[in-house]
């Protein structure tokens, strides 16, 4: 009774793996554009701004707010999106340009210290990312651009991704290729615009 009572103990001391979940500035998968903006501010971070960029691409219910801030003393721009107003997913990106060059190494060290070793998937030529899956179905990625972004250098980004975002991911897979259908057509119309010398 007693080596079972000491095990009931040293089992309650135990973080709960299952009650795991990666948030960014206290930010709570449902919380509205409202708490969201003021979780923001109070972390240090810009507000909320409407992101017109991707008003087309989303899912009617969906919407995506711009914000700004920096980590590990590296500026980032990122979205929040949100379905029915409520938080499913936030995007964060860095500019690999100097001084930001080491922004994947540092970010990637910080999320190592505070959940652990990552996986990995994809492979370096093709997305390729860094993740953490969380017991509450949750996920976050790391992940890098060698092409073209900003100025001429590469990105990384960081993703913080809801149970709900994943499912509705998985259910349609229409988001990402129209995604990847706009940022190609956004590729290409620059590409003729400095080929003409616009």
């Amino acid at each position: 009774m007693r080596l079972l009572l000491a095990l009931l103990l040293a089992l309650s001391s135990l973080p709960a793996l299952s009650a795991q979940r990666f948030s960014f500035a206290g930010l709570t998968w449902g919380d509205s554009p409202k708490v969201v903006d003021q979780k923001l501010r109070a972390a240090g971070h810009s507000g909320l701004a409407p992101d017109p960029m991707f008003d087309t691409i989303k899912d009617a219910d969906e919407s995506v707010q711009q914000f700004s801030g920096q980590v590990a003393n590296h500026p980032f721009k990122a979205d929040a999106t949100f379905a029915s107003d409520k938080l499913i997913e936030v995007r964060l990106r860095w500019n690999l340009a100097p001084p930001n060059e080491r922004a994947d190494d540092d970010v990637r060290n910080l999320l190592e210290i505070k959940y652990g070793r990552s996986s990995e998937r994809g492979t370096p030529a093709i997305n390729y990312e860094r993740f953490w899956k969380g017991a509450s179905g949750d996920e976050l990625a790391l992940g890098s651009s060698s092409r073209s972004t900003w100025d001429g250098y590469g990105s990384t980004y960081l993703t913080y991704a809801s149970p709900e975002l994943l499912q509705r991911a998985a259910r349609n897979g229409v988001i990402a290729a129209a995604q990847k259908r706009k940022a190609a057509a956004a590729a290409k119309a620059a590409s003729q615009a400095k080929a003409a010398g616009l």
